[in-house]
This record gives C-alpha cells, sequence and structure tokens, in this order.
C-alpha cells in the first residue's frame, strides 16, 4: 500500500509539472489517469503531497515566474501570459500569495 502510494504521488507531482505552463490544469482528466474521481483524486493528492493539486501547480508556476524576473527581461506581462495566467492582476494576486512579496518588488531585490 505505502509503495503504491507513494508511487502515486511521484507520479501525480511528476503530471503536474510536464504540464505546459499555458495549458490549465484540469483536475477531472488528471484525476482519470489515475482510475480516480476528481474529489478523491483532489483529497489524496493533498494528503500524500501535503497541498492540493492546484496550489502545487500554482507554486510550481510562480518559481517559473521567479526564475523569468531574474533571468530575463520580460516584462511582467509577458511573464504573466506565457505561463498562463489570464490576466496580468491575476499573477500579481498569486505571486504575492505565494511569495509574499509583488513581481516588481522581486525583481529589484534579486537584481541589486
Amino acid at each position: 500500500q505505502l509503495d503504491t502510494e507513494v508511487e502515486l504521488s511521484t507520479l501525480a507531482r511528476s503530471q503536474l509539472l510536464a504540464l505546459p505552463a499555458r495549458k490549465p490544469l484540469d483536475l477531472v482528466a488528471a484525476a482519470k489517469s489515475f482510475g480516480l474521481g476528481e474529489q478523491a483524486y483532489r483529497k489524496k493528492f493533498k494528503r500524500l503531497c501535503g497541498v492540493t493539486p492546484t496550489t502545487f501547480r500554482s507554486r510550481h508556476l510562480i518559481e517559473q515566474a521567479c526564475h523569468h524576473l531574474i533571468g530575463s527581461n520580460m516584462s511582467m506581462k509577458e511573464i504573466a501570459f506565457s505561463l498562463g495566467f489570464g490576466t496580468e492582476f491575476y499573477f500579481f494576486r498569486r505571486f504575492k500569495q505565494i511569495t509574499g512579496v509583488s513581481p516588481g518588488e522581486y525583481r529589484r531585490r534579486a537584481t541589486h
């Protein structure tokens, strides 16, 4: 049982990490790939990984945004849209929720 759960959590995380940034998270399809319903998938993912699939995915996208902010001259808008955020405002809000600072502040701190 434990091996199966470790395997499931590893595969589920890998599946989310491999999802192209601009592709929306489809929890129904993700759940189906494990033979689970959406609700069961979300609960199991959270129990095994400590966060919901949506939070896991958001953190991964924000981590990618951090790399763009430090390693490129992309505008905030370009970063937001390249990572599949529908609006710049939503990107700013999620970024600040996860990192505690705005994307602009993050870039300033990282480059000075």
